[in-house]
Parts: C-alpha cells; structure tokens; sequence
C-alpha cells in the first residue's frame, strides 16, 4: 500500500470519529460555557 493511501485512508478515519463524537463535544462545551458545570438543565437537553 503507498505512502498516498495509507494517509487517505487515515485521515477519513478521523475525520469520520470526528464527526461522530461532534454532537457530544458540542453539547459538554456548550454547557460548560453557558451553565459553567457540564450537566445542562433538563430545559435545554433535546430528547
């Protein structure tokens, strides 16, 4: 396998575990940032 390939084939691997655990590190930062504690309130939690 080249040099290329073996990149590409990294590089979509995490860049699809990225987007997969986006959602999650949004919501905690957001949290964190807005509440200051990483538990939002059951207002804002999308269920």
């Amino acid at each position: 396998m080249s040099k290329k390939r073996q990149f590409t084939t990294f590089s979509s691997l995490l860049c699809s575990l990225l987007i997969a655990i986006a959602p999650l590190i949004v919501t905690t930062t957001a949290c964190i940032l807005v509440w200051g504690e990483p538990e939002c309130p059951d207002v804002l939690k999308v269920s």
